[in-house]
This record gives structure tokens, C-alpha cells and sequence, in this order.
């Protein structure tokens, strides 16, 4: 049975569908590739068919596809893919180096990026299994000698209910020597990356350009920063995870924020810094610095409470109608 379980939501995509799914065709049998078409008008079922191991008919919406192939799904873990998105090669080794068991989840002190596993150490890492060992060899303890302090009451070898009696300190508690040594053993260097619940890619926006390759960055230092990430990203996330907070929000716009905030509550995510590409596209179309600006105008109006349902007239102007 597949472990990893891709889900495309797709509408009209006829022209670039085949594109992406060709390169996954060599992982059939590890991976499950599963169709999620919103009403396509073109013939992006016809060319996919062959290439992907289910098509499920939905509603259209980013959010309700996405839930309606995770609710098929049979992989352990689900990623999240747009049409407009390649993965790297490798990626399915890439997410299996951060896979973790449904029970446990990763130390809080990775949601500092600067202990991401995928960022080179600047020193030499001690292995997790690295143990310390005390040479705690106990020595004969020598009687004592209240010559040094005539009163007995002021000897700290004494116990205060010992004074007068012959008793020091008892034999059950051996006095450790000042040589005691502490010694590590390193063994083999070798170094376990911790593991995670979900995560995602950085992006390279294709075609690019020096103004483009900004853009990336800045996108992938805000994700790193913010623990938020985006569908362009490739999201994967374990299936029993998602299936308990409920999936995505059906709402026509910012399903992806919705739920990264939700998921980054219970575990900070895996920072894959090997970049997929995935279309530049609207930039081009609409100007980048435009583009820049509306992003972040739709983002400000959803952190103040405006409705998804608003704000996704305005980055899909001809396809939602107006209330």
C-alpha cells in the first residue's frame, strides 16, 4: 500500500496537466496519485486519467477538492499539490526523512528555524544516542578528626543528630571523589534529523527573473518565520492529523492559511529548503509588484476578520460572482 498519498485539485488544466503528472510516474506503487476535478470544461480528466490511480468528481473550490481526494486517500501521509507546482526530484525522500509515528511530535525547539535539520550545522553535532558516563569510584571515606575543630557540633562530617556518637556520614553515601571523571561517547557521527507531523517546500517561481527570485525569498523567510505556509508550497501532512482537525475550511480563499494556522498550534512544520517550482505566472500577468500588493492587502483583510468569501472576489474576479 502506498505511503504518501498526492492530491491534485484541478479545474481546466488541460493544457499543463499531463506535465505534471509524467514525473510521478516512476513512484506508482509508493505513491498514490489521486485526481480531484472541480468541473473542468476541457479535457484534463481524458489526459489524466491514465496517469493518476483515482479521479474523483467535486464541487468546485481549492478546499472542497482538497478534501474530497483526502477523504479517498489511503497513504499515511497526504501532500497537497497545485497544477501549477513541480516537486523536486527526490521529494519523496525528502518527506520520508521527516515522517513520524501519528502519537509522537516534534520538540518545540525546532519551531527555531535556526535548528531546522535541513540547515547546515556550523559545528559538529553530538549524536542523539551520545551517552555521558560519571566515573563515580567511591572512595574509603577516613575517620574523622575533630582535632581541627574541638567543638564537634561545627565539624561538617558530623550529622547533628550524631553529635556525641561515633557516626559520620553513613556508608550508603560514598563521597565522590574530586577525580571523578565525566567522559562522552560520541560514537559513529552520525546525526538523526527530528521528526514532524507536516510541513512543506520552499518554491523557485519559474520562469524567474532577479525580481522573481526576491519574491521567493521573501516568501520562504516569511513561511520560515511565521510557521504559515501556502498551497504553492506543496503542504503534506499526516492523514490521521487532518482528518482530526476536520481538513480544510470550506471557504473559497485562504483554506491554506486557515490550516497551517491550526496545524502550527499542535506541531511547528518541517522546512523542506530543496525548492519545487511552481508557476510565476499570475505574476507576470498582473505585475509583480501589483501582485505583491494584492497578496498582502488580502492577507491583512483576512487577519482582521473579512469574509474569504469577499476577498476571493477580488483574486477571482471572473470566477465568483458577486452575493
Amino acid at each position: 500500500m502506498p505511503w504518501l498519498s498526492v492530491v491534485i485539485p484541478v479545474r481546466n488544466e488541460a493544457p499543463g496537466i499531463v506535465q505534471v503528472l509524467e514525473p510521478l510516474q516512476g513512484l506508482r506503487g509508493e505513491i498514490e496519485i489521486i485526481l480531484v476535478d472541480g468541473g473542468s470544461e476541457d479535457a484534463t480528466v481524458e489526459l489524466a486519467g491514465p496517469l493518476v490511480d483515482q479521479v474523483v468528481e467535486s464541487a468546485s473550490g481549492r478546499a472542497r477538492q482538497m478534501n474530497a481526494g483526502a477523504a479517498v486517500a489511503r497513504g499515511a501521509v497526504l501532500l497537497f499539490l497545485h497544477a501549477d507546482t513541480r516537486l523536486p526530484e527526490g521529494f519523496l525522500r525528502m518527506i520520508a526523512d521527516v515522517a513520524i509515528p501519528p502519537t509522537q511530535c516534534t520538540n518545540p525547539l525546532f519551531s527555531n528555524p535556526k535548528m531546522d535539520p535541513r540547515v547546515p550545522a556550523p559545528n559538529p553535532v553530538i549524536p542523539a544516542h551520545a551517552g555521558i558516563h560519571f566515573d563515580l569510584q567511591a572512595t574509603p571515606r577516613p575517620e574523622p578528626d575533630h582535632s581541627a575543630h574541638p567543638n564537634p557540633t561545627m565539624d561538617p562530617r558530623v550529622r547533628e543528630d550524631d553529635v556525641g556518637g561515633e557516626s559520620v556520614l553513613p556508608d550508603s553515601h560514598p563521597v565522590i571523589p574530586a577525580h571523578a571523571g565525566i567522559h562522552f561517547d560520541l560514537g559513529p557521527a552520525s546525526h538523526q534529523a527530528p521528526q514532524y507531523q507536516w510541513g512543506r517546500f520552499d518554491v523557485c517561481l519559474v520562469p524567474s527573473s532577479p525580481t522573481l527570485k526576491m519574491v521567493a525569498w521573501m516568501m520562504n523567510h516569511r513561511s520560515r518565520l511565521t510557521g504559515i505556509c501556502t498551497g504553492d508550497q506543496a503542504i503534506f501532512v499526516r492523514r490521521d492529523l487532518f482528518n482530526k482537525l476536520g481538513g480544510y475550511a470550506d471557504i473559497p480563499l485562504m483554506e491554506d492559511i486557515e490550516l497551517t494556522r491550526r496545524l502550527k498550534r499542535i506541531c511547528p512544520p518541517a522546512r523542506i529548503r530543496h525548492p519545487l517550482t511552481t508557476s510565476s505566472r499570475r505574476w507576470q500577468q498582473n505585475g509583480v509588484f501589483k501582485t505583491i500588493g494584492l497578496m498582502w492587502w488580502l492577507r491583512l483583510q483576512y487577519w482582521v476578520g473579512v469574509s474569504p468569501a469577499r476577498l476571493a472576489q477580488k483574486y477571482y474576479p471572473a470566477r465568483v460572482p458577486k452575493p
